[in-house]
């Protein structure tokens, strides 16, 4: 098997694995959402979310030594450089127990106030501040846990990482069965949320060490560590950044109005989540391939990946950005109830239009990391959650929930539809007419045939209740695929891929047998 077919190979073991990480995911959010809503209330529901986010932001304490393991362990691979690689995990180990610890501290010490500054609704004090220190310890172990899995992700081996995720999401299911016969309440998601992680960064460093049979060190290296820190500070704001801009508006919701439109909010953003899985199960190989493309100075692989992955993208998202926008409120509200359902099925109409600059730009930012522009990454990244944040306070005031969305709305558009665009661009040495005919332009050819599908199947079967909305939304998606897939790829890519299923692909090696990677 020559070089560019294993790369193919290892982008579609890691994009099928993802794909089932994410139907789990799927499936989960399906199942207990409406559990939690029920079961809970509204308001214990739209708590959570606020108390997620917020021990989210121990994460930033990552420093960007995750993005930098998997950066340059890609790159070490390339030259084949085992003596960095270990150099570089046991220095961030330390460094991560050390950060670990610092973050949990952090969060106990600002946790009242944290807990001042949310309007709880019928959520007491003392539940929803043992609950942020239960996820935020969870939160905290993350932190030298995840330096295995990107470690993985480093070896392209991304599907491994994924199985691990469906593993988690299976033990999170579990105890959220268990919180709710036991009537835990806020507790129990904070308990199921924790421990779910737990068994992931147990699991993902079972399979490091199973894979390399790397010996365990908690020593700090000058050279390494001077890595890890130079790529440090601009992984910061990066990180920061993208809290900022796509993971503060529970906070913003919850400061600025009630916990009953945060978990409105929450309904319609988990739909948003699912489907940035679904594309970040494709997209998140282009970042070990940018690095290793890049280390061998192969611009023009470069721009054919960027390109074909922007395309692909696009396939892969579109169609739910319009199953969605003509669905949504039916859909949703028939999984939650009416109650909950129309308001967060409007509303997310506004978010997945957000969305979809993002699903374009997604394989292009994760080329640029890759590609070693991580300063200007985080820049940009900064930059887009600053405007975001302060945006969406000061139109949530003004005009409730929407006002949110129609903040994500300008800032998405704005940065990922324009900014981003012409700086890789710029940056790859790709003509804009080229990222725009090959790119863009494909995918969006096939949305005219699924939309006129959906205006006729309107017209001929009128609604007749939920069976019917589930209909429609799967004939735009089946439309929309079976165009996409004469219109955007050429005969002699779709030969490739039917001779690469009849070999097998992707599962032409070991999984989870010693020494695959």
């Amino acid at each position: 098997m020559n070089r560019a077919t294993s790369l193919r190979a290892a982008i579609a073991r890691n994009t099928l694995a993802g794909w089932l990480n994410h139907i789990a995911a799927t499936g989960s959010s399906v199942i207990f959402t409406p559990l939690i809503v029920h079961g809970f209330g509204a308001s214990t529901y739209g708590t959570w979310l606020v108390l997620a986010q917020l021990c989210g932001y121990i994460s930033i304490l990552d420093l960007g030594v995750q993005s930098a393991v998997l950066k340059y362990v890609s790159r070490a691979r390339a030259t084949n450089d085992r003596d960095a690689i270990d150099s570089l995990l046991s220095t961030a180990l330390a460094l991560h127990s050390v950060l670990a610890l610092t973050g949990f501290l952090i969060l106990w010490l600002l946790s009242p106030l944290l807990i001042a500054l949310l309007n709880l609704g019928e959520v007491s004090w003392e539940s929803a501040s043992a609950a942020l220190l239960v996820a935020g310890l969870g939160a905290a172990l993350n932190l030298p846990f995840g330096i295995f899995g990107a470690a993985l992700k480093g070896y392209l081996r991304l599907d491994l990482v994924s199985w691990v995720g469906v593993l988690s999401i299976a033990v999170r299911g579990v105890v959220l069965v268990v919180a709710v016969l036991l009537g835990l309440g806020l507790i129990g998601l904070a308990w199921a949320a924790s421990v779910a992680s737990l068994v992931g960064g147990i699991g993902s460093t079972a399979l490091f060490f199973r894979q390399t049979h790397w010996r365990l060190r908690f020593r700090i290296r000058s050279e390494a560590l001077g890595q890890l820190v130079s790529f440090g500070l601009y992984a910061v704001l990066g990180t920061l950044g993208w809290y900022l801009a796509y993971a503060s508006d529970a906070v913003v919701i919850g400061t600025a109005l009630t916990t009953i439109d945060v978990a409105r909010f929450g309904i319609a953003s988990t739909v948003v989540v699912l489907l940035s899985g679904a594309v970040g199960a494709f997209s998140g190989s282009f970042l070990p391939l940018g690095s290793a493309l890049d280390a061998q100075a192969n611009g023009e692989a470069l721009q054919r990946s960027y390109v074909m992955g922007t395309k692909i993208a696009l396939v892969i998202g579109l169609p739910w950005v319009i199953a969605l926008g003509f669905c949504g409120p039916d859909l949703l509200s028939l999984w939650v109830g009416p109650e909950l359902g129309e308001i967060s099925g409007r509303f997310l109409r506004v978010l997945m239009a957000a969305y979809l600059p993002a699903i374009a730009n997604s394989v292009g930012f994760q080329i640029a990391l890759g590609a070693g522009l991580h300063r200007q990454v985080a820049l940009l990244s900064a930059f887009e959650g600053v405007c975001h944040v302060g945006l969406a306070y000061v139109l949530a005031v003004r005009f409730g929930l929407y006002g949110v969305g129609i903040a994500a709305l300008i800032v998405t558009f704005s940065m990922h539809g324009i900014i981003w665009p012409l700086y890789l661009s710029t940056r790859l040495k790709i003509a804009l007419r080229r990222y725009w005919n090959e790119g863009l332009r494909p995918a969006f050819v096939p949305a005219l045939p699924a939309v006129v599908i959906y205006g006729m199947f309107h017209l001929v079967a009128p609604d007749r209740g939920g069976l019917w909305r589930i209909a429609a939304a799967a004939l735009v998606l089946l439309v929309y695929w079976f165009c996409a897939v004469f219109i955007c790829f050429t005969r002699g890519e779709r030969r490739a891929w039917v001779q690469q299923a009849k070999n097998g692909w992707p599962f032409d090696g070991a999984v989870f047998g010693r020494g695959s990677i």
